[in-house]
């Protein structure tokens, strides 16, 4: 049975999906960015065949993977992506990459078909696809440098200031937390990451209602008690329900999302916090909006009435 795939967010979910089978799969992507070992949960024994050009594919990423198990080889000129499992075959205009299929504004599609649909052996001969070695990965590194350090700005993923992020009204674009304290990470969550994802130690976590937050979610955190403190981004690699039995639980906050690595490696946030006009008029929004009335919102986005607060407050 097929199915289109009409966005980024449901391209990302059924890869994720068909990767975690423990079958062959094999992902062929003329790019791998930074972040992609983030949309390939059991990346031992992956097969994963790319294009090696500067700018396009991150040689660092690749040797991650590689440390992962995964199974990497290069292919010229390759510019298809495909996505196969034994559970099905993904054909879509989406690279491997943060800016594809995560935080990035790239507008994707793609169609889901059943494994048999794509002969994914004769794909494969076609690409004359060759392993990496040390030398090639040492070249690409040179051709990336060389990439950005001639590119546009505009090509670096600046961040944007609140005002320009405001200017575009991307209003679902982020999720605001508050943090009240410090919980560990429960045992499904460590078992996720590392079953799925490779990773011993996740860069961070919190707890949180069910359904409040989605993979790939920016979600602004920040203590409050007088005045909000220790702002930051906090990035959803994925959520877990937490076991009853697991000392980390509670009946109001069920549910763990995940963080797998520091922030720098899922792109750019919405806007940047480095900027002191944004934090003053973070500042005085909740204390217009008042503290009490913000600790006993549902929601976990800000509504129109706060983001207008911050906006009358920039200065």
């Amino acid at each position: 049975m097929s199915k289109i795939l009409y966005s980024s967010a449901d391209i990302r979910k059924e890869i994720i999906s068909l990767f975690r089978t423990e079958g062959r799969r094999v992902a062929i992507s003329a790019f791998v960015g930074k972040g992609a070992d983030s949309y390939l949960p059991n990346a031992k024994g992956l097969e994963l065949i790319c294009w090696k050009k500067g700018g396009g594919t991150n040689p660092d990423e690749l040797r991650n993977l590689i440390a992962k198990g995964a199974i990497v080889q290069f292919a010229d000129n390759v510019h298809m992506k495909i996505y196969w499992s034994e559970k099905g075959a993904i054909i879509s205009s989406a690279n491997l990459s943060m800016n594809a299929l995560g935080s990035g504004d790239l507008k994707e599609i793609g169609v889901l078909l059943p494994s048999d649909a794509v002969n994914i052996d004769k794909v494969l001969n076609s690409l004359l696809p060759r392993k990496v070695t040390k030398k090639e990965l040492d070249e690409l590194d040179f051709l990336h440098k060389q990439y950005y350090s001639q590119a546009p700005k505009f090509l670096r993923y600046p961040t944007k200031t609140f005002i320009e992020w405001y200017e575009l009204r991307p209003w679902k674009e982020w999720k605001f937390a508050i943090i009240e304290g410090n919980i560990d990470l429960s045992e499904t969550a460590k078992q996720k990451a590392l079953n799925e994802y490779g990773v011993v130690n996740p860069y961070d976590w919190m707890n949180c209602r069910k359904d409040d937050y989605q993979d790939s979610d920016w979600i602004l955190t920040f203590n409050l008690k007088k005045v909000p403190r220790n702002l930051d981004w906090m990035y959803v690699n994925f959520t877990v329900d937490i076991s009853p039995s697991d000392r980390t639980y509670s009946q109001a906050l069920p549910c763990q999302l995940v963080q797998l690595a520091p922030s720098n490696r899922y792109g750019p946030p919405p806007f940047s916090l480095r900027d002191h006009q944004f934090r003053l008029a973070f500042i005085r929004a909740c204390r217009d909006f008042t503290p009490d009335k913000l600790l006993k919102m549902k929601k976990t986005q800000f509504p129109d009435e706060f983001i207008e607060l911050i906006k009358e407050n920039y200065k």
